[in-house]
Parts: C-alpha cells; sequence; structure tokens
C-alpha cells in the first residue's frame, strides 16, 4: 500500500466539546474572583450543574441561560463573590460530584464557622478521609458526622503554612492543599 501526503492547507474553526472537569473548576475560580466571568460550551452535566447550585452558597452569582425548555445555554455566567465570599450558607449537597466535595471544602475552610457537605448515596461511599486528614494537618477542625459515614462537616480553621507531610498521591488532594492555602485567600489573616 503506497500512501502519498501533499501540502494542504485547513481553515476554519472548531468548538472544543465541554468537559466536566474544566467546568467545574471554571465555576469555582469565576465564583472566588472579582467581576463578572463568561464560561462559554460549559459540560451540562449533573457534576457541574451541582456546582452550579453550589457556588451560590458561598456568594457567586450564575446564570446558565436557561433555554424554553429548562435546558442549561451554551455560555453561563457568573458574578463572582470576590471580597464577599462567605461560608456557605447552608449545606452543601454535591450530589455525585466529588471534584465538587474535594474542592469547595477547603474554600469553606477558610472562613469562620462550620460547614456541612452532603451528597447522594454514592457519593457517601467514596473515601473521603484523605480530605479530612489533610486539612486536619493545615490546623483545621474537620470531621465526619457518624463514623463509618462519608458526610463531612468542617468547622472553623487557623490554616497555617507549615510543610505538611502527605502521604496519598493521589492527583485531587493537591487541590486541596492549593485550594486552601492560606496565603493565596485575601479574606484570612495569616496567624
Amino acid at each position: 500500500m503506497n500512501i502519498i501526503v501533499s501540502k494542504s492547507r485547513l481553515s476554519g474553526a472548531i468548538t472544543v466539546p465541554g468537559s466536566k472537569s474544566h467546568t467545574i473548576r471554571a465555576l469555582l475560580l469565576a465564583t472566588i474572583a472579582e467581576g463578572t466571568s463568561h464560561i462559554k460550551n460549559p459540560l451540562p452535566s449533573a457534576d457541574c450543574l451541582s456546582t452550579a447550585a453550589a457556588v451560590p452558597l458561598i456568594g457567586s452569582k450564575i446564570d446558565l441561560n436557561l433555554s424554553t425548555e429548562g435546558e442549561p445555554g451554551t455560555e453561563w455566567i457568573v458574578d463572582g463573590a470576590g471580597k464577599n465570599l462567605h461560608l456557605p450558607d447552608d449545606v452543601v449537597n454535591v450530589g455525585d460530584s466529588g471534584s465538587l466535595l474535594y474542592f469547595l471544602t477547603p474554600i469553606a475552610a477558610c472562613f469562620e464557622g462550620t460547614s456541612v457537605f452532603t451528597g447522594d448515596a454514592s457519593i457517601r461511599k467514596r473515601p473521603v478521609l484523605h480530605v479530612v486528614d489533610a486539612l486536619n494537618q493545615l490546623g483545621a477542625k474537620c470531621f465526619v458526622t457518624r463514623p463509618g459515614s462519608k458526610r463531612l462537616s468542617s468547622g472553623h480553621y487557623r490554616l497555617n503554612q507549615k510543610r505538611r507531610h502527605c502521604p496519598h498521591s493521589w492527583r485531587n488532594l493537591k487541590s486541596v492543599y492549593f485550594w486552601a492555602y492560606d496565603g493565596r485567600n485575601p479574606h484570612r489573616q495569616s496567624y
């Protein structure tokens, strides 16, 4: 078989498919930012919609540009909480989104008070003690509400910047440290 390749030009535009991972992170980053963010071509999956329902609990406003049929649009607009970011003002139901649980918990950890995170039956079976351990190493008072339960509760954190040992190689655990890093949070004083 012979294959002949000749020089040619391609032109045009493509739309990259929406990504659950990118959409969740974009919603969280837009929430902690000042001003308005436009998220184009978000993935309207259950996990992303759980995130869209959760971020207003910490101060942002979100417009999913719903169609007349109630379907989310192709551009979501987030008015970031910025300096007005606060402790969730209700129990955070993460649905089945582990990413939302693992990323929003350390953000909530930066505020005085208590936050409670829960989710569906599937999320309550997922491992969460590594998140509890990581946040507690940073000075948190984080715990599950009942032995054997995966419902996560977190109290006031006095986060510090000391070096901590993390025996876990799990990729999202690094995000716990990133989101909770006190030096990056303008809403907290260093202790």
